[in-house]
């Protein structure tokens, strides 16, 4: 049905958010631990290729891509965009205002996961590519890659570079290994030890990442009108904090339905682990007149509007399981607190 695919939908958005903060923590404390050592590849485990100064094996804890659309005619689109690194799966760059608009510069978190599903290392960035779907060109006049917070690539394009698939253009821009390495930005690339903070704007950012990528396959789920940013996390107390979606349901026929979700993540520390706990899951459509029409479209299963939100939480609830997801610090015994500007802070027990 049409509705219940929704629940679904929106049920999937908040377990991918857990993943993509434990992805975060999991790579900060992995870093900590390995600092003082090199990290040497099994053989064969990666293609062959020379690394030629020791952070090539430091693990991408997070990487990003700034890109500017060229101030030119329709340089801007409004279609949908994937960056992939290395063999990695690639991430839909889909942010929660209007990106990638003529003239427009903006920084996207990327998904930094290889084709098995682990953290990267940097020697596995064996390309960059920017792939775009749909008939409505864009062009881009520079790209800058930056790994753990530092810049490694930087590229600008004179005449700008066409993403189409018209004559004489490819939806496809790809980057090779010689092309990265050999950029004078990379040459200067030193290895970054990962700070023990994880500021609140970073999970924003991180969030908005993973939601913007997953939506791009949920048709009916979408960045709302936004009141102040589409991602806002807050702090609640000392091991808690609050998440705020902005979101929207798209309804056939029918304007646009905006789908408030709020959620806490509850973070709790214990010898060699972090825990974190998706709490007090909270969906709701905003306007009576659109949960009126949800319901007695199937939503809820009846008429009544009250059990939309009911839906929406229940789906969302069995898609965590209720467990609480635990990221490994290995040897580490490490505490953790949320200050009360909201950011995470590791540190050492005594």
């Amino acid at each position: 049905m049409f509705c219940v695919s929704k629940a679904r939908g929106c049920a999937m958005l908040t377990c991918l958010v857990v993943l993509a903060v434990a992805q975060m923590a999991e790579a900060q404390t992995f870093r900590r631990a390995t600092a003082s050592r090199l990290v040497r590849p099994k053989l064969g485990s990666v293609p062959p290729r020379p690394a030629k100064s020791s952070f090539e094996n430091d693990t991408v804890y997070r990487a990003q891509l700034r890109v500017k659309t060229a101030n030119v005619k329709d340089a801007g689109t409004d279609d949908a965009a994937m960056v992939r690194l290395g063999r990695g799966s690639g991430t839909w760059i889909d942010s929660a205002v209007d990106d990638h608009e003529r003239g427009r510069t903006y920084l996207y978190d990327l998904i930094p996961m290889d084709a098995g599903g682990r953290s990267m290392k940097i020697r596995d960035i064996t390309s960059l590519k920017i792939s775009k779907v749909g008939s409505n060109g864009w062009c881009i006049e520079s790209l800058e890659l930056m790994i753990n917070g530092r810049s490694i690539y930087k590229s600008a394009f004179s005449r700008g570079h066409w993403l189409d698939n018209s004559k004489g253009k490819s939806p496809l821009l790809t980057i090779s290994s010689h092309s990265l390495r050999s950029n004078s930005a990379w040459k200067r690339y030193r290895g970054v030890k990962p700070s023990p903070v994880i500021p609140r704007l970073e999970l924003e950012q991180r969030i908005e990442s993973i939601i913007g990528h997953y939506i791009h396959n949920v048709k009916q789920v979408r960045w709302g009108k936004l009141n102040g940013r589409g991602v806002e996390v807050s702090y609640k107390n000392a091991d808690t904090l609050h998440v705020d979606l902005d979101l929207k349901i798209v309804i056939s026929k029918f304007p646009d339905a905006a789908l408030d979700v709020d959620f806490d993540i509850k973070i709790t520390s214990r010898n060699g682990a972090i825990d974190l706990m998706v709490m007090n899951i909270q969906s709701r459509v905003t306007s009576k007149v659109h949960r009126a029409v949800l319901a007695a479209n199937g939503f809820a299963g009846g008429t009544k509007a009250a059990g939309l939100n009911r839906m929406i939480t229940k789906q969302i609830r069995q898609s965590l399981g209720g467990r609480p997801i635990s990221v490994s610090t290995g040897n580490l015994n490490l505490g953790v607190y949320i200050n009360t500007q909201g950011d995470i802070v590791l540190l050492p027990k005594r």
